[in-house]
């Protein structure tokens, strides 16, 4: 089995989505900045507030509610006909990979790659040159090495603990849906990560080790292709989030012709198999969380999730909630980020329109506010908007 220590936690706090990458920060005043749109989205309610207010002093949220009183010179950044929400979060992304293009040119790159583009432990190249891998190469057999593995991992840095606990649709040797570890092996996987305050977090794809996974307590199944609806009932029970990964299905079938045939089939039992899936676990009322794999797909598609997850049943509604609070949940941060509340961190973006109208608003995020500081000031989506963002800029009051 391949037990890998996930970086999620270094990637994704706070996590604004690849929207923002590439910006140069601006900082903002030390005093209030109120930032206003016609609606607002908390992060958590059912329903939008409308003529909306952030304000925030800081890097802190210092309140918000709707045609909340600005103190008096406060710096106001007027948004208009937009919807401000919490900055959304990916569960699911492999910042050093990209799969997007041709697999079979890919895999021969990686054999020049250095460990740390790798993101993986350093016998990966003495493996390939006839080393027998160990639980310090994120490889590991039995209860005892698996708890090796954890403690190994742990040790080094990882803030959370993410095992392969079935085949992958992209990797050449495995059974898409055939568990990889043993009962016994995932009891000592979670009892162990848990131990040592650490969730688990566990790629699966078939029905049998899903099912072990969420018996053994683990905290999200990444994929869960083909858990079936009794599956789907104990992870509701338990509390297990599901990370659906919708968007990596989605490229890898639209560009099939670039994988290898054996994993032209994996991709589409996978595929056939996600939908109902999917549909099931939201009409189940199963945690869901929002996740992509971005690097199966060129990073900064992200978004495009939330469309898929809308067009498969769920409600844009909870579709936002799985990016925000529900992620910040399974992160273990909720405390922090994921909801516009007094004395969270002042993480807040801005999209154009109603998201619940048309969920492609997400893909067109037009400002963004990490901690306090504007990160991106994309092209004006409403009238006045771009004034607004100009006079902030400029530390003057906007009209």
């Amino acid at each position: 089995m391949n037990v890998l220590a996930c970086d999620r936690w270094s990637r994704l706090v706070p996590a604004i989505l690849a929207f923002a990458i590439g910006a140069i920060p601006i900082r903002a005043a030390d005093n209030f900045i109120a930032l206003k749109a016609e609606r607002l989205f908390d992060g958590k309610s059912k329903a939008f507030l409308h003529n909306g207010v952030v304000l925030i002093q800081g890097d802190k949220i210092a309140d918000v509610g709707s045609n909340l009183a600005i103190p008096s010179g406060a710096q106001v950044i007027d948004l208009g006909d937009a919807t401000l929400a919490p900055g959304f979060m990916d569960a699911h992304t492999h910042l050093t990979l990209d799969y997007s293009g041709d697999y079979n040119v890919r895999r021969l790159h990686e054999l020049d790659l250095n460990v740390s583009e790798q993101a993986i432990p350093s016998g990966f190249r003495d493996f390939l040159f006839g080393r027998e891998p160990d639980y310090t190469d994120g490889i590991a057999n039995g209860p005892e090495e698996i708890r090796k593995a954890v403690r190994f991992e742990v040790k080094n840095g990882a803030d959370v603990i993410k095992a392969a606990v079935s085949g992958g649709v992209l990797s050449l040797a495995d059974e898409v849906d055939t568990p990889q570890l043993t009962p016994a092996e995932m009891a000592a996987l979670v009892d162990e990560s848990h131990r040592l305050r650490k969730k688990v977090a566990v790629h699966c794809h078939g029905d049998q080790a899903a099912r072990e996974a969420i018996e053994a307590g683990v905290d999200s199944i990444e994929h869960g292709s083909f858990m079936k609806a009794e599956t789907l009932a104990r992870m509701k029970t338990k509390g297990v989030f599901l990370t659906p990964t919708l968007m990596a299905t989605e490229w890898v079938m639209g560009k099939l012709e670039n994988y290898p045939t054996a994993l032209q089939a994996k991709a589409k039992a996978a595929a056939a198999a996600r939908s109902d899936m999917f549909r099931n676990a939201v009409k189940m009322g199963v945690k869901i969380s929002f996740g992509t794999d971005a690097a199966v797909f060129p990073h900064g598609q992200n978004a495009h999730e939330f469309n898929l997850m809308v067009d498969l049943g769920m409600t844009p509604i909870d579709a936002l909630k799985s990016a925000t609070a529900n992620d910040a949940d399974l992160f273990g941060i909720a405390e922090k980020v994921g909801t516009l509340e007094k004395g969270k961190r002042a993480d807040v973006i801005a999209m154009p329109g109603d998201p619940t109208a048309d969920i492609a608003a997400t893909e067109r995020v037009f400002f963004v506010m990490k901690e306090g500081k504007i990160i991106r000031k994309g092209p004006p989506i409403v009238q006045g908007a771009a004034k607004a963002i100009e006079s902030a800029e400029e530390g003057a009051p906007a009209d």
